[in-house]
């Protein structure tokens, strides 16, 4: 499976999964591009080695509230590796106090958010997570 089927699967999972009123966004960094195109991302705040996904989730939708706090995902095919310059941002966001994990499925997924947010992970998202499973 591509990196971009599985992300464009976890983004259905997520929409399926997440507690109501959370919002996550993808920032297309990433790709070929004319150097002065890139140059121009530069300057508007494009951060090289930005996470795939970002996670906002109301702190009542954390089991404990006083958890919040904000959620990257960085999204790999099955042998895929982090670049240097995600592996780098990955450090500065966790120094931020945010939560950064580098995923190849939609279980890595729901292993890394679980523990910390009220996911509903039957019905529609259960099955999301059978068809990425099926297709792995």
């Amino acid at each position: 499976m591509t990196e971009a089927r599985l992300q464009e699967l976890i983004v259905e999972w997520l929409s399926a999964a997440l507690p109501a009123d959370s919002v996550f966004h993808h920032s297309p960094n990433e790709g070929k591009r004319h150097v002065a195109f890139k140059q121009k991302l530069r300057t508007l705040g494009t951060q090289w080695g930005w996470p795939d996904l970002e996670v906002f989730v109301p702190p009542s939708g954390f089991h404990v509230p006083e958890d919040w706090a904000p959620l990257f995902i960085e999204v790999k095919a099955r042998k895929g590796r982090a670049t240097e310059n995600q592996r780098e941002m990955h450090k500065q966001l966790k120094v931020c106090a945010c939560r950064v994990a580098e995923v190849r499925s939609i279980r890595e997924v729901e292993a890394f958010l679980a523990p910390l947010v009220r996911l509903n992970v039957r019905g529609r998202a259960g099955l999301i997570k059978q068809l990425e499973e099926a297709a792995a």
